[in-house]
């Protein structure tokens, strides 16, 4: 059935339906029961040689039709109310009747700020809540008779630095800090010298305290010991 009322005012008025369908969509629902949503029904419906409608009619009340599109279901009937949602991106509610994107952040982490997610990025959490991050690695010793550094992909705060075969021989270095280790050589007789490693900016320095004639001699082997491997772990 359907009702209309003349506006006030109006002595003659019309209503044209050129097509009409009434389907109980629970009926359809148990005939079909392997179709779950819209885009499946749309979908079968183009099979069947039928015109889509552009649009379906809820009853909210007695005598009360809304209008609720396929393509955009609003928040108050189940959907969002958007027509497309950039990929990656999560859907939060934003209030009455509205729903927003949080877009994604590499590697980032979700906070609430002002009472609702916001994507943070790792460095501006840690700079934020005062968190302390850690990072290890590895590098090859030169053993180089010049000065000789390893650059870091981070700034440490303090660094670990061992051998990988011999974790008792750890150097524990703050920014600015310094480890030495003491060395000889023979040249017609026992030649001493120290070798050293600094921790400056992002950067392990290894340098010698040259003793002695034969200077090139004088490897910068503490914790760079040509061909060994060494670990460490950086907190930044």
């Amino acid at each position: 059935m359907l009702e209309g009322a003349v506006p006030e005012g109006v002595e003659d008025a019309w209503l044209r339906v050129d097509r009409l369908c009434v389907m109980d969509a629970s009926a359809l629902e148990r005939q079909y029961p392997g179709i779950k949503n819209a885009e499946e029904w749309m979908q079968m419906l183009s099979k069947a040689g039928g015109r889509i409608p552009a649009a379906v009619w809820a009853q909210t009340d007695a005598g009360r039709w809304e209008q609720i599109w396929i393509d955009t279901m609003p928040v108050r009937r189940g959907g969002t109310g958007l027509d497309r949602v950039k990929a990656g991106a999560i859907l939060y509610g934003a209030g009455d009747e509205l729903m927003e994107e949080l877009c994604p952040v590499e590697q980032g982490v979700v906070q609430f700020r002002g009472g609702k997610p916001t994507a943070v990025a790792p460095e501006e959490l840690a700079v934020q809540g005062g968190y302390l991050r850690v990072l290890s690695g590895s590098y090859v010793g030169t053993g180089s008779a010049a000065d000789c550094s390893v650059e870091l992909p981070v700034t440490p705060l303090m660094i670990l630095v061992w051998p990988q075969n011999d974790a008792e021989d750890t150097a524990c270095l703050a920014n600015g800090g310094k480890d030495s280790g003491d060395y000889e050589f023979y040249d017609g007789k026992i030649v001493q010298y120290q070798a050293q490693v600094r921790l400056v900016g992002n950067a392990l320095r290894f340098t010698c305290t040259r003793w002695g004639s034969k200077q090139d001699q004088m490897l910068c082997q503490h914790m760079n010991a040509a061909g060994a491997v060494y670990q460490w772990l950086a907190v930044y």
